[in-house]
């Protein structure tokens, strides 16, 4: 800058013309504002050196308190949730027998189901009502064997040559597969061989109208069928039954490979 006093140049944060002497305001004003910001960032470290343990401190003591507060809800859950196996106590004395015998013979499903659900009867490790947890399961089972069926027939050609390994032909052998083998250890039944005499019958008579499905719509073998009872057919041994549905019917059946 100039001096106006004596018209010299000199830097603007001299304090006096270094030519003359003469003070310079704007060189003063600089070192003012150096000397504060200065003081100002020298009290800033002072006091993050101050607070920082204690800033630490507070957000681990957060952390600890929002994972406790987590594990907490996720105990709450795992304890009220109920897995199907009796873990929950079952209320006999609420059980109206009338009431699920009526949705029996009428065969109303879904009320019965709902009324066992609600007081833990389905899976009661004392088998007090072994006819409709079987009746429950069984129609659990017949009406997945259904949706499959329907998914089949609405299927073109090209559809099923397009989904030809895990496909409706697939899904329909092994959810009939599911229903028939009745050795299978699923929950109505528990390692047993009979059923209640009255789901018996309702079983053999889905038994002769899944065969008559299988045997005409698929072309399977009665041995084949058999073998759906026999055993619970599934991965390799279904794959091989579904090629052979596909050659005896002229469908392509490819495996994809990815």
């Amino acid at each position: 800058m100039k001096c106006k006093s004596c018209g010299a140049n000199f830097e603007t944060t001299e304090l006096k013309c270094p030519f003359c002497g003469t003070d310079n305001k704007k060189g003063m004003e600089w070192t003012q504002a150096e000397k504060s910001a200065r003081e100002s960032m020298e009290r800033t470290g002072r006091y993050i050196k101050s607070s920082l343990p204690l800033y630490i401190c507070d957000h681990i003591c957060n952390i600890v308190i929002t994972i406790g507060v987590v594990l907490t809800v996720v105990l709450i859950l795992l304890v009220n949730m109920d897995f199907g196996s009796g873990d929950k106590t079952t209320n006999y004395d609420k059980a109206d027998e009338q009431l699920m015998e009526a949705c029996y013979q009428n065969d109303d499903w879904e009320t019965l189901t709902n009324h066992m659900n609600k007081y833990n009867l389905r899976f009661d490790k004392e088998n007090r009502y072994k006819k409709y947890s079987e009746y429950v399961e069984l129609r659990y089972d017949y009406d997945r064997v259904i949706e499959k069926m329907n998914r089949f027939l609405n299927q073109s050609q090209k559809d099923l040559e397009e989904y030809c390994e895990y496909g409706s032909v697939y899904d329909l052998i092994y959810a009939c597969s599911d229903y028939l083998y009745i050795d299978y250890k699923d929950a109505y039944r528990e390692g047993e061989e009979v059923l209640d005499p009255e789901n018996q019958i309702t079983y053999d008579e889905n038994k002769v109208f899944f065969f008559a499905f299988l045997k005409n719509r698929l072309l399977l073998t009665e041995e084949e069928c058999a073998a759906l009872a026999d055993h619970d057919v599934y991965g390799d041994e279904a794959h091989v039954l579904v090629s052979k549905v596909y050659e005896r019917n002229g469908w392509r059946y490819e495996v994809d490979e990815d």
